[in-house]
């Protein structure tokens, strides 16, 4: 890399540009590279495009008035998470690939740890993570019939990219600490697979044993499950309908339900409260209100996501530091 240079002031000491040039360096770096190979952008839009819309025509229309309807929710919701986390496996060798040249650089003084951590998680975070999501809006959510509030819709999109970004950035920790690819990979999958047993879809949280409760709020994918089943069935949502399935019968016999009613049957919301105040106090139900379970669970994959980025940062600077 080109040495960085700049009119430098008394207090740059250690290297001769300030932080904000050594980002805008590299991030230009960032954004040649990105041009000049856009194979892995390319083939992530591609193959969420392609999930898309096959998602979107298996669960065609899918209605709400049926026992196998409301089923079929739960499942598109969950199969979406698990996308998500899957496809945030592509940020295992994130640092693996420059390694070398980032030690390298940074022990000639071109540039500090700060800068190059900023621009590379900005160029996998902004293309990789957040413009995926915005298919499955554009192309699933019509298809399937989900919830048509507006407000909904931006709900739905925010999760999503929350989820991709907590895995994401779960994934740059777990391959900034291994010692080759093949370790990351067999990391990444092995608590990828943690945290979807851990959901809440496979089996309610609320049969899992106390300890395993516990647990599952360090999940990712537990707070973006919950969070999208609060955003569909929660904030008063009406005209679901339980039916009694008859081989060779219409679903003719049925109780009409609410959302809550729904929720309340799978064993959701099942969120350990994080936040407090009259807003958030369950009612004489023993339930939280949904806008501040959405909340928590909103909160939770931001704080996951800045502690994964803080482990990944701490890791990559002490492994250049061990290494100059």
């Amino acid at each position: 890399m080109t040495s960085i240079q700049s009119a430098s002031p008394g207090w740059l000491l250690k290297y001769e540009a300030s932080s904000w040039a050594q980002l805008k360096v590299l991030a230009a770096r960032q954004l040649r590279n990105s041009v000049r190979h856009p194979v892995l952008i390319t083939l992530n839009l591609g193959a969420t495009a392609f999930m898309a819309f096959l998602l979107g025509s298996v669960f065609y229309d899918l209605g709400k008035r049926t026992t196998a309807a409301i089923q079929g929710r739960f499942g598109v919701l969950f199969f979406l998470i698990l996308f998500q986390a899957l496809m945030s496996l592509s940020s295992l060798p994130l640092w693996e690939q420059n390694r070398i040249l980032f030690r390298r650089e940074r022990a000639s003084g071109a540039y500090s740890t700060g800068p190059y951590f900023t621009s590379v998680v900005l160029f996998d975070l902004l293309p990789m993570r957040c413009l995926p999501p915005l298919l499955f809006v554009l192309i699933t959510y019509g298809l399937i019939g989900l919830r048509g509030t507006l407000g909904a819709i931006i709900n739905f999109w925010l999760v999503l990219v929350l989820s991709n970004i907590a895995g994401a950035t779960i994934n740059m920790a777990i391959g900034a600490a291994a010692t080759s690819s093949a370790v990351a990979n067999a990391v990444g999958s092995i608590y990828c697979l943690c945290n979807i047993l851990l959901a809440g879809f496979l089996r309610s949280n609320s049969g899992m044993p106390l300890a395993l409760q516990y647990v599952s709020q360090f999940s990712f994918v537990a707070p973006a499950y919950e969070a999208l089943l609060m955003n569909e069935f929660g904030y008063n949502s009406t005209g679901f309908r339980f039916t009694v399935h008859t081989p060779g019968k219409e679903d003719s016999f049925g109780q009409e339900v609410s959302g809550d009613d729904v929720l309340d049957t799978i064993g959701f919301p099942h969120n350990m409260s994080l936040l407090g105040g009259p807003g958030c106090q369950p009612t004489a139900g023993g339930l939280i209100p949904h806008t501040c379970v959405f909340l928590q669970d909103v909160m939770r994959l931001l704080m996951l996501a800045a502690l994964h980025l803080l482990a990944t940062y701490l890791l990559l600077k002490f492994q250049a530091r061990s290494a100059s």
